[in-house]
């Protein structure tokens, strides 16, 4: 099974801003509340979001980084990202203080994912996670979430590579199972390019994604029995192939279509 729809609906966003500058240290010792010693990299924006507006998704807690006593939502933010970089969410409650950071979503199959709190206040979404056409999909028996894109164009695998990454993100993961039947659903039973190749060390595939080697356990659970097999010592690249629906490898040079997947923050889908 698997969820396409994003829940995050604008209709449920308040309006209601928090933009947070995300500085990097250049040198020396920063003060985490001045820029001084400090440039920016980007800002932030955080949404105000109702508990409905995210559903059928749950806030992914960051539990060790509970904080009291915060004095303000913009204080919350800035307290979250210095501590957790990774983190592009947050609850806040005005009256205690509570400040509760967030990797970002997960899906109701991950473990401890729960409803907000009253006690925990009031939620706030990094508004950017998938943007630029990219769709939030959930695979379902762990929760978690993955924003993919699928491109019209043919491209090779390299000219494929570099579209997704100047969208800040690879081509797509396909690791087990559930991620290989959401790509065939999105793909509408075509060929796509997928992230993985063994251009750097022959028989030794590696993920765009991460730059882990694939793996026994993946290469069963994905690949069409017997790949893949380096017909004539030139296929290096990875497609699902159309034919088959399953992975299979390819000479790099081929024109195919594409997935682009862009991570979200504490996910692995």
């Amino acid at each position: 099974m698997l969820e396409k729809k994003c829940g995050i609906t604008r209709s449920a966003c308040r309006l209601f801003f928090i933009t947070v500058f995300v500085y990097e240290i250049s040198s020396g010792y920063a003060n985490r509340h001045s820029s001084s010693n400090t440039n920016t990299v980007t800002s932030l924006t955080f949404v105000h979001l109702t508990p409905s507006g995210i559903f059928p998704f749950y806030p992914y807690r960051l539990l060790t980084g509970k904080r009291e006593n915060i004095p303000s939502a913009l204080t919350c933010a800035q307290e979250s990202l210095w501590e957790f970089p990774a983190s592009r969410g947050f609850l806040f409650n005005s009256a205690s203080g509570l400040c509760t950071p967030l990797l970002w979503l997960q899906g109701p199959a991950a473990p401890d994912a729960h409803g907000v709190q009253a006690s925990e206040g009031t939620l706030y979404l990094e508004q950017d996670v998938c943007n630029n056409q990219f769709q939030l999909f959930q695979c379902v028996s762990t929760g978690q979430l993955a924003c993919l894109r699928d491109f019209s164009s043919a491209l090779n695998y390299r000219q494929a590579t570099a579209i997704c990454n100047s969208f800040g993100g690879y081509l797509v993961a396909v690791k087990t199972s559930e991620k290989l039947d959401i790509i065939r659903s999105l793909s509408n039973g075509g060929s796509r390019w997928v992230g993985l190749d063994d251009q750097r060390s022959e028989g030794i595939y590696v993920w765009q994604s991460d730059g882990t080697n694939l793996t026994m356990q993946q290469q069963s659970d994905v690949f069409l029995h017997g790949e893949p097999n380096n017909v004539r010592n030139v296929e290096h690249c990875v497609q699902l192939r159309n034919k088959t629906q399953k992975l299979n490898d390819i000479r790099c040079y081929k024109e195919h279509r594409f997935i682009c997947e862009r991570s979200v923050p504490g996910s692995t889908c």
